[in-house]
């Protein structure tokens, strides 16, 4: 079955002197669906599930899988985990030098665990994890936690394609979800597994409406991987980019999110489509030529209001950003789409450690569309320039303003981003993209109604937003994130709403899947922003098959999220 690859994830990398000892990196024992990060609610390994280790010299260097049933020894290589007294050998699916697929027995105890990697007799040093009841994960296509998940359509019993931009589901239909961490199983982890209901509360949610599960347990097929079968709502919404969640409640009744993944969804047997992202026929003409050449050019506010000393102010970063690349097929497939695509009426979360931000791991070819990027406007002209290091990225900050209602203070800085009419262009274009040139109108921005009774958000609950204002022909985006610092995790939610909907409640499967603020002086790590961004507008130039433009406008203010 092609979804192996997704599930076991075929590599191979080398070793270094295969005698020397084993070393498990820190924060190397996660989830092998959702990458989830320590200290994370969705953080820990869950008894039963399938998990990865990541280090060096715990293998050999060519990658090998095992076939069940799995052993406690494989290939020399063995693994032992020690948790509330208890050591257990964990079942070995895969080995290699740097990375090892294991599957945890479903008697380890949960609690803080210690593990070790044993390879040619020579064992690691012991690194810390949490074995947690359940844990779940989604499989993804780009094989690390994100983007468009290992998912199924069912059309027929010998017809289950994978779930792309180009083969849709549609409303009401079947799908197979492939996962792990729904938790503990009551027969042997190291073999075929039973094919039976297992006894937690499983929901699958699909753009923010609940799909009806058929079955959830392990699959038959796979140590370790979780199985579920849903029918989609009738009203599941449609679009390209519509988050899959699923969220498990263990048998002490706590509520587990797992990793936002994608699927698209169309009403027909069509090619999917966004209004803020890829029409269906940029697909078809992805499937037909193999490829897809795209450029993308944004300018964006943000305001940030601070108050300090009684005193209130308005932060303005006007920016412009612009991206040209060249995907294949299957790298278009199961990347995130066009700068994170949401589709509109849904919600997805994204996470990170350190100060990395959001990324995508597909990397696309850079596309060189001249040194320069153009931008004029009412407050005058202004250029992105091209990064050093990257081909085909260009950025600028055009202004950095500080507005105190009420007062004129010289030397703070004026706001460039102001309602009207900007022209953008390349000049005469660039090695790859030829010359283009377009308009982007900028309307008043919507109004935040709500944002002064928001001081906090309770995560178990969600929060609800209020606008008035907002062009017709715009989207309001909600965004958030909150950051805990010891480990050092965010999480980063995007909600999309029609402008005429004044209203939208992000649903606490969103805000469970965020880390509990930490604080800095007093200050939670934690934003809340809600603002409207325009329906891309068109281009065409030569060497792409299809330009996007478009704007934003953000207002945040710091919240924690508890």
């Amino acid at each position: 079955m092609r979804i192996v690859g997704w599930i076991l994830g075929a590599f191979s990398l080398l070793a270094a002197v295969a005698s020397a000892q084993p070393v498990v990196g820190q924060g190397g024992v996660i989830n092998a669906a959702s990458y989830g990060l320590d200290g994370m609610p969705n953080g820990g390994v869950a008894q039963g599930s399938m998990f990865l280790v990541y280090g060096d010299k715990m293998g050999p260097a060519t990658y090998v899988q095992a076939t069940p049933p799995l052993q406690k020894t494989f290939n020399g290589t063995s693994v032992k985990v020690t948790s509330g007294g208890t050591t257990v050998d964990a079942y070995i699916y895969a080995t290699s030098a740097g990375r090892l697929t294991v599957v945890l027995p479903s008697t380890t105890p949960v609690g803080a665990a210690t593990l070790t990697v044993t390879y040619n007799s020579q064992t690691s040093a012991p690194v810390t994890f949490q074995v947690v009841k359940s844990n779940p994960g989604i499989f993804s296509q780009n094989q690390a936690g994100s983007g468009p998940g290992s998912v199924q359509n069912f059309v027929t019993q010998t017809s289950t394609p994978l779930n792309t931009l180009t083969f849709p589901a549609q409303p009401n239909q079947y799908l197979v979800i492939w996962g792990t961490g729904m938790g503990a199983a009551d027969f042997d982890d190291g073999n075929y597994p039973v094919a039976k209901d297992l006894p937690f509360n499983v929901a699958i949610w699909v753009g923010n409406k609940l799909a009806s599960v058929k079955y959830h347990g392990r699959s038959p097929y796979f140590p370790g991987v979780d199985q579920i079968n849903v029918q989609l709502a009738g009203d599941t919404p449609m679009g390209c980019y519509v988050p899959l969640v699923e969220t498990v409640t263990d048998t002490s009744g706590k509520v587990v999110v797992s990793n936002y993944t994608t699927i698209a969804v169309a009403g027909s047997g069509s090619p999917c489509s966004d209004s803020n992202g890829f029409s269906a026929n940029d697909l078809t003409l992805a499937q037909a030529n193999g490829k897809f050449r795209q450029g993308r050019v944004s300018l964006s506010r943000t305001i940030t209001n601070i108050s300090y000393s009684g005193l209130s102010a308005q932060l303005k970063a006007d920016k412009g950003s612009g991206t040209f690349v060249s995907y294949t097929l299957d790298q278009l497939t199961s990347s995130q789409g066009l700068g994170q695509t949401t589709t509109i009426g849904t919600c997805s979360v994204w996470t990170f450690s350190g100060q990395t931000g959001v990324t995508d791991p597909i990397l696309p070819i850079g596309l060189d569309a001249g040194t320069v990027i153009n931008v004029q406007g009412p407050q005058g002209a202004k250029q992105m320039t091209t990064s050093a290091t990257t081909t085909g990225s260009y950025s600028a900050t055009f202004a950095n303003a500080t507005v105190i209602p009420g007062l004129t203070v010289p030397g703070l800085g004026t706001p460039y981003l102001e309602k009207g009419t900007y022209t953008i262009d390349n000049g005469s274009g660039g090695k790859d993209v030829g010359a283009f040139k377009f308009t982007l109108n900028l309307p008043d921005p919507l109004v935040w109604s709500n944002q002064d009774s928001i001081a906090s958000v309770t995560r178990a609950q969600g929060v609800t937003v209020n606008w008035t204002g907002g062009d017709a022909s715009s989207y309001v985006k909600i965004t958030g994130f909150s950051s805990m610092s010891v480990p050092q995790v965010t999480g980063v939610f995007t909600c999309t709403a029609p402008a005429s909907a004044l209203t939208f409640t992000v649903p606490a499967v969103v805000t469970l899947a965020l880390p509990a603020s930490s604080s800095s002086s007093g200050t939670p790590i934690g934003l809340l922003s809600v603002g409207n961004s325009g329906t891309p507008v068109r281009f065409s130039a030569t060497g792409i098959d299809a330009g996007y433009g478009s704007f934003s406008y953000e207002n945040s203010k710091t919240v924690g999220y508890q």
